[in-house]
């Protein structure tokens, strides 16, 4: 109980941050189970990842909704920004189904976790190189561009966050709209993951040994430190900070080298 409490703290709340919160919780595993068991615990905690996609889903909903909101109104209106935003997240998400169904078709494991965690700590340092904040209009180049990354941060250790911030910085985004569009492109995704996993979770009944008090009361204060984080982040985007992540990342991209083998 106590590895689950755990698996379900790093999971909401680094989900926030651009670190990799599903690499975070296999390092934890591997550190505390050993090369053996840890990937016993993470099929036996899969079911678990469905539901606390919900809580992101309602923290970035909730987060986004004024800016969210006014695209979805501007769409029906036909407004050509907001029907360009919206092209852009569809072709987006596309890509990365497909990236999805590819790696789930090939099983693909070749990919070890402290390589990921490294592509994400350069990625980050890079951008403390990109100055330009003059917000770009999306397009559907870019949608193709940002959804081939998201795709790939599928692979063990990179963080899909990080990944498709730093992207839409190189793409022309300020800062801000590579924080928004990042995550917006990622909400109707953990939404549908959210859905097919709550109803497989009823549909067998195993939805009535997740939900015991323990593992509630976990969900709910990890929930409120994730919507503080949410905040951080945004103050450290805005501050031009987000890079200092890099460093962190090369650390437990050397912890994992020698931990965690494919």
């Amino acid at each position: 109980m106590n590895i689950m409490i755990v698996h379900i703290f790093l999971q909401i709340v680094l989900e926030m941050l651009p670190v990799s919160s599903s690499g975070h919780v296999t390092l934890f595993l591997h550190l505390l189970c050993g090369s053996q068991n840890a990937q016993q615990v993470l099929i036996a905690h899969h079911a678990l990842d469905f539901l606390l996609h919900g809580v992101s889903v309602v923290m970035i909903g909730l987060y986004f909704f004024k800016q969210w909101f006014r695209y979805l109104v501007d769409f029906f209106k036909w407004h050509k920004d907001a029907v360009h935003i919206v092209l852009f997240c569809i072709v987006a998400d596309c890509i990365t189904a497909l990236f999805y169904g590819f790696f789930i078709y090939t099983q693909t494991t070749f990919f070890p976790l402290w390589l990921g965690f490294l592509i994400t700590g350069l990625l980050l340092l890079v951008s403390s190189l990109i100055q330009h904040e003059k917000e770009q209009p999306v397009s559907l180049k870019a949608g193709l561009v940002v959804g081939i990354t998201q795709g790939l941060a599928l692979l063990p250790g990179i963080s899909r966050f990080g990944s498709t911030f730093v992207v839409g910085r190189f793409l022309g985004f300020s800062s801000m709209q590579s924080f928004q569009y990042s995550f917006l492109i990622a909400w109707p995704l953990m939404f549908a993951a959210w859905v097919k996993g709550s109803y497989d979770l009823f549909s067998t009944q195993e939805i009535t040994q997740l939900l015991s008090g323990d593992i509630v009361l976990s969900m709910v204060i990890a929930t409120v430190i994730s919507w503080y984080c949410l905040q951080q982040i945004a103050k450290i985007i805005e501050k031009k900070q987000v890079h200092n992540f890099g460093w962190w990342l090369f650390l437990v991209a050397f912890v994992a080298f020698f931990t965690v083998k494919v």
